[in-house]
């Protein structure tokens, strides 16, 4: 059987498993799958590899073994495409990446980390190829996608940059503000990639108060999420547990955290990159380093989700379940080369991640990050915007999409499906960030 084939059979595994629940233990039949694998018939080959790639993640390490002692070569290459599918559906793990590039293309690079990890990759402006006159070296080893992106990006001179509508939940590059082979400070957590991006500071005098002159500075970190994970809602600022100088003196703002405020949805819904700025404070006798910054991040993250599809052609009304309630497609309508979809949620009681009135399973922001409108290939449009609101239980709101511009895997067709990415539930991860000896501004 080709690889084509294979790649072919798994991603019809996927399509169809997709929304079935993953075993959690090992089934007592994967011997016999496995040895199905270099069977003399093409079906019971096939049909072995579309059960294991049902299975799920929880046979990634039985995999593993099987291919270190396959002497096949065509049971092996079934056995690889395998393990790298059921990789990137384990949300357990981070999305690993292996990246060997001696002075090569960075457009290469970013093509090969795309297909590796499955992640759609955009760069804009799309002439920004041609200003990269520099080349690449990467000697990676299943590390972290983000890891690896940045390594790249700071070679090449790109940043990661959500463009709000544009993008949608892909990945976005953009020509970096500083000069090429500069890696900013970074650390990585269970599929949090943190990067520093900078430290402001400023003067303040309230003429109106007794507080005189106010010196404070902000700290300014890029969220990078994991692209298995599916963030509904993030912080847009760190709770801080630490920031002391190289004097011992204690940086952290006066201002008291409120934990009803820390985790808000995001003005433009994206879940793979956050922009968080926290305020820190000056005092007598300052140093000059920022000695020890410890804060924590906080997210929610879908734990396991649904996908909804409708066809366009269609009939609507059309219904379907969420944990505490139901999403109602009331239309979908074209005008000229847009189309705009109208939506109602009903709903009933608040979930894990509902704060200061918002619930990730029905506010605008979250609701706008799960659906994407499609052509008959999967090429995504462009999220234009929308609006509505609501109370009481119900609300209604409409988004417009529009083709997306000329790429170089070309522009979409006629808008066929609505994808609805839905959690089944949810979860608040506290993520750990530390940085040690930054420049005070």
């Amino acid at each position: 059987m080709s690889r084509l084939a294979i790649v072919m059979v798994l991603a019809l595994c996927t399509a169809v498993f997709a929304q079935a629940t993953k075993p959690t233990t090992v089934p007592s039949n994967l011997p016999q799958l496995l040895l199905d694998l270099g069977d003399d018939e093409a079906a019971t080959r096939q049909s072995a590899a579309t059960a294991i790639a049902a299975i799920g993640p929880v046979v990634l390490p039985q995999l593993q073994k099987a291919m270190d002692g396959s002497q096949d070569p065509e049971v092996r290459t079934t056995l690889q495409t395998l393990i790298a599918d059921l990789e990137r559906q384990d949300k357990s793990k981070p999305t690993l990446i292996s990246l060997h590039v001696k002075e090569g293309s960075p457009k290469a690079a970013i093509e090969e980390l795309s297909q590796q990890s499955g992640v759609p990759i955009d760069v804009w402006p799309e002439w920004v190829w041609r200003n990269i006159r520099t080349n690449v070296t990467i000697d990676a080893d299943k590390q972290p996608f983000w890891v690896v992106m940045m390594d790249v990006c700071s070679q090449a001179g790109l940043t990661p940059q959500y463009m709000g509508g544009r993008s949608g939940n892909r990945v976005t590059l953009q020509g970096a503000n500083h000069d090429k082979a500069v890696k900013p400070p970074m650390v990585f957590h269970d599929g949090y990639l943190f990067v520093l991006q900078s430290a402001q500071h400023s003067h303040t005098i309230d003429y109106g108060s007794s507080w005189g002159r106010v010196d404070s500075f902000a700290i300014s970190i890029k969220a990078l999420i994991d692209p298995k994970l599916f963030v509904l809602r993030g912080p847009d600022s760190l709770n801080v547990t630490e920031a002391v100088d190289e004097k011992g003196n204690s940086l952290k703002s006066d201002e008291k955290f409120e934990a009803e405020n820390h985790v808000r949805a995001s003005s433009w819904g994206a879940t793979w990159m956050w922009d968080l700025n926290t305020q820190l404070k000056y005092v007598p006798n300052q140093g000059k380093l920022l000695k020890s910054f410890k804060a924590v991040a906080s997210f929610v993250v879908a734990e396991s989700q649904d996908t909804w599809e409708l066809d366009v052609t269609k009939p609507l009304p059309a219904t379907h379940a969420f944990p505490n309630g139901k999403y109602t497609v009331r239309s979908f309508t074209k005008q000229g080369d847009q189309c705009v979809i109208a939506l109602d949620v009903d709903f009933s009681t608040k979930t894990v991640g509902a704060r200061s009135g918002n619930d990730p399973y029905t506010d605008y922001n979250s609701i706008q990050s799960m659906i994407k409108v499609v052509d008959q290939e999967g090429k995504a449009y462009q999220n234009q915007g929308g609006g509505g609101g609501g109370g009481m239980g119900h609300a209604s709101y409409t988004f417009t999409y529009a083709p997306r511009g000329s790429q170089d895997a070309g522009a979409p067709g006629a808008a066929a499906k609505i994808v609805w990415t839905i959690p089944t539930s949810i979860k608040n991860v506290e993520v750990p960030v530390e940085f040690n000896d930054l420049e005070i501004p």
